[in-house]
């Protein structure tokens, strides 16, 4: 029976099963015995059925259920079981077998990796005959915090999990509601070896012309919500394309010999296969939504050249679209330029976000046609000159020339190889002076070169003619800058982002996407935009020379809500806070995806309340991802770092070195009170634990009197008392929280 149609008759089957085990019921039918236990990634599965007539038994599972029936020989008694599993498993990668002892052994798979299942059914019901005859396999079992298939810290919790799975007293009742696994995935294949994906890529004589493969990982780690979603959407998108393209999926560590064959060692990845042998990668997490991952599919079935075949045709390539990657080669003869554009365009067309160019082939046979009808049209004669066909037809070019709207035609002279042109291609593709969209703001921002922003006033005497002067100084800078326009009415979301003001004329804004620094050009009526202003601000951003205007920087936080006792900083406002000097002032640069993070939280807040009466000092805490540094401000170091400014000595910042004893409310506070220039009381928190050892007199009569303390082994870490202290802590921040809110409301 093949693989397609088990896959398209398993609801038949399980009703079938779901009917006999019913009929078996019938006839006074009980649960065996079944005992369990489990890894991260698997679960062992025994069902016990005593003294079992092996051609009776009957075995049936899927992604959620497992059902077994069989009779015994002693009596004779007819068991059966149908289970629905907590989580979903993978059955392609699940197995089974009965041995002479009447148990049925399973190794299930389980379908994501995840902390250890606080049950083994769906629903928890002590009272079901199913519940009662569950046990733990004590032969198999190992506790949670000693599997080592993981090396992710077993309390992680994924981005929007519920907290209660930490709890084992709360999850072993808890209701198994998991959304991201109650998706139809149908037609997406599960390829776990050699053979099974050479067989799933065999599109020849088949409806489908195109194969996608997603490599994912089933691990419990900070990344596996990528790669979840990644497989909901491709399962999602299965459904729609699956008569055209077969989308199959890779469990790249389970498969780790056909990896090694792939050359793949990061994941995820995907890659796109047809039927001439052709394979291409592609970024899947550049796939935005189904619609979208649909369009792509759908654009590798064209072709990735469009053939020129008559001159209206050229006509209608080049008024419509602004650059061409125009490839002029002869129909008698295929050489070596042809086949590696060939190859770039196919590249190109396996991007999810292409940058604007179209591949287009023109014949040297189509060569007379479009001359003579150049002489008559004006039209034909302007794209002639535009191509600059005259001086490439007298030469002889055969290869690839690059046609920008407003610009010269650039031929490729480089080493005929295919990441030569594709490099060649992507950088020489921009135009010295283009029109910025949100469709394109991510293609220079991938560049990593400053980029240069017009702004133009919406009144169009205002600008008239401004464009042809900035268009020289563009193609002057090319490759080194990255010369953009707009107009300042449609661009609100830009004019956000660059945190300059408009003043009611053209104007300049230089932005360097490596440091993430802005340098204002600033323009008013009296002081107009001039190519001499943006020569010297183009010059100095190069030379590192200038200052910068602007940082990027969150809003500055409402005095009213911004109550302490730690305060929100941002960096325009990070400058003036620091270097108050009546205090002392601590700030703590912080990532908000470190896992640290509300731990680290937790004992800042802990010390600010202990210090919140203390007038002369002041804790502070910023975003150091959302906000950069002002050009003036010490370097920070590696984030998450803490700093202080005294009163007494503002230019000689102090650093926190939390290695020593780590980032505790303790080692806070004795730190704060070693540096700061003010006293600091702290009546709510002891350091006492901190404090110097007495001196030496006094510590040599205490070991006189008393032997020394036998060193005790140190305890292995106790998990449900760390998930205990876990939930202890959570308790202290809601607490924290709420007496923030109180103090809101009394202000």
């Amino acid at each position: 029976m093949s693989f397609s149609f088990w896959k398209g008759t398993w609801i038949t089957q399980l009703l079938v099963f779901s009917l006999y085990i019913l009929l078996s019921t019938a006839t006074s039918s009980r649960p065996p015995r079944i005992l369990w236990a489990q890894r991260r990634h698997l679960l062992y599965l025994r069902v016990v059925i005593p003294e079992l007539v092996p051609s009776s038994l009957q075995v049936w599972l899927n992604d959620t259920h497992v059902s077994v029936s069989g009779e015994s020989a002693d009596g004779p008694a007819q068991y059966a079981v149908q289970a629905r599993l907590f989580r979903k498993i993978e059955p392609a990668g699940s197995s089974w077998e009965a041995n002479n002892l009447g148990e049925i052994q399973f190794i299930l798979q389980k379908f994501w990796e995840w902390r250890y299942w606080p049950r083994l059914l769906h629903t928890y019901d002590p009272d079901s005959e199913i519940q009662q005859s569950i046990q733990v396999d004590w032969k198999r079992w190992k506790p949670e915090f000693d599997d080592n298939t993981n090396e992710e810290d077993e309390d992680l919790m994924a981005p929007g999990e519920d907290s209660d799975w930490l709890d084992d007293e709360v999850a072993v009742k808890k209701p198994a509601n998991f959304v991201d696994e109650t998706f139809n995935r149908t037609h997406l294949a599960l390829l776990d070896d050699d053979r099974s994906l050479r067989s799933f890529l065999q599109l020849e004589g088949g409806q489908q012309q195109l194969a996608t493969v997603l490599f994912f990982e089933r691990s419990y780690s900070k990344r596996s919500t990528l790669h979840r979603q990644l497989f909901r959407l491709f399962a999602a998108t299965a459904n729609i394309v699956h008569k055209k393209v077969a989308v199959g999926s890779v469990d790249a560590k389970a498969s780790s010999k056909l990896m090694r064959k792939m050359r793949l060692t990061a994941f995820p990845a995907a890659k796109l296969f047809f039927p001439n042998g052709d394979m291409f990668d592609f970024n899947p997490s550049e796939l935005k939504n189904v619609k979208g991952f649909a369009t792509f599919l759908f654009r590798q079935l064209n072709p990735a050249w469009i053939t020129i075949k008559d001159t209206d045709m050229l006509v209608r390539v080049f008024l419509r679209m602004p650059r061409v990657l125009l490839g002029i080669f002869d129909d008698e003869e295929r050489i070596k330029a042809e086949d590696v554009a060939d190859v770039v365009a196919k590249t190109y067309r396996a991007m999810p976000e292409p940058p604007p160019v179209l591949f287009a082939r023109l014949s040297t046979t189509l060569l007379p046609d479009i001359f003579n009808a150049s002489v008559g049209n004006s039209t034909v004669a302007g794209i002639m000159e535009r191509i600059g066909m005259e001086g490439l037809v007298s030469e002889g070019f055969r290869g690839v020339v690059l046609v920008k709207e407003f610009e010269e035609p650039q031929k490729y002279t480089g080493p005929m190889k295919k990441d030569a042109l594709t490099g060649w291609v992507y950088a020489r593709h921009f135009n010295a002076l283009e029109q910025i969209t949100p469709n394109n703001f991510n293609e220079f921002r991938r560049r990593k070169i400053p980029v240069l922003y017009i702004l133009l006033d919406d009144e169009v005497s205002a600008h008239e003619g401004i464009l042809d002067w900035i268009r020289p100084l563009a193609k002057e800078y090319y490759g080194r800058i990255s010369f953009v326009y707009t107009r300042v009415s449609g661009s609100g979301d830009l004019m956000d982002h660059l945190r300059c003001e408009y003043q009611g004329v053209t104007f300049a804004v230089m932005e360097d996407f490596v440091d993430e620094y802005r340098y204002c050009a600033d323009a008013t009526p009296t002081k107009p935009l001039t190519p001499e202003r943006l020569r010297r601000l183009a010059e100095g951003v190069l030379a590192n020379s200038l200052k910068p205007d602007k940082v990027a920087s969150e809003r500055v936080p409402d005095p009213k809500k911004n109550i302490g006792p730690v305060f929100d900083v941002v960096a325009d406002n990070l400058m003036e806070t620091v270097m108050d000097y009546g205090r002392d002032v601590v700030v703590h640069f912080y990532a908000p995806f470190d896992e640290k993070w509300d731990e680290d939280e937790f004992e800042l807040e802990k010390v600010a309340e202990a210090v919140e009466s203390a007038p002369a000092l002041k804790i502070t805490k910023i975003n150091g991802i959302s906000n950069e540094k002002p050009s003036d401000f010490p370097e920070v170091g590696y984030i998450p770092c803490t700093w202080m400014f005294p009163a007494n000595d503002k230019h000689n910042p102090r650093y926190f070195n939390k290695t020593i004893g780590g980032f505790t409310a303790e080692n806070l506070l004795k730190w704060i009170k070693a540096e700061a220039s003010h006293p600091v009381e702290a009546p709510g928190l002891s350091d006492t634990a901190m404090e110097p050892p007495p001196d030496a007199e006094m510590e040599k009569a205490a070991t006189t009197s008393k032997p020394p303390p036998v060193q005790q082994p140190k305890p292995k870490p106790n998990p449900q008392k760390s998930k205990s202290k876990a939930k202890l802590d959570d308790v202290m921040k809601e607490l924290n929280n709420l007496r923030k809110e109180m103090k809101k409301d009394e202000l």
